[in-house]
């Protein structure tokens, strides 16, 4: 009778142990599955913001290039001008030299 007591008991403790070992599976199971989910989530929020930084700075490379050819643009006015006047210039003395010779 003690025998079957202790098989009994034996037996009753070896299941308490495997459900809570079953437990404690379950429950790192989850935890690990979280942990997965928030490094998931880490991850693309990194690669969100290099997304938005990369676009941030496509931007500013092209205004800087914008800028660049803006500045490109007005340094060719400014010199089309200026050969303008020169050439307008260089036309009214020959024309004075040439009303001085006639």
């Amino acid at each position: 009778v003690a025998e079957d007591v202790a098989r009994r008991e034996s037996a009753a403790a070896l299941a308490r142990f495997n459900e809570t070992a079953r437990q404690a599976a379950r429950a790192a199971r989850e935890a690990s599955e979280a942990a997965s989910e928030a490094a998931r989530t880490a991850v693309d929020r990194v690669l969100n913001a290099s997304r938005q930084q990369e676009a941030v700075v496509y931007a500013a490379g092209v205004a800087a290039v914008a800028w660049v050819n803006e500045t490109r643009v007005a340094a060719e006015a400014s010199l089309a001008a200026r050969a303008a006047r020169e050439t307008t210039r260089l036309t009214a003395v020959a024309s004075a030299d040439a009303a001085l010779v006639d």
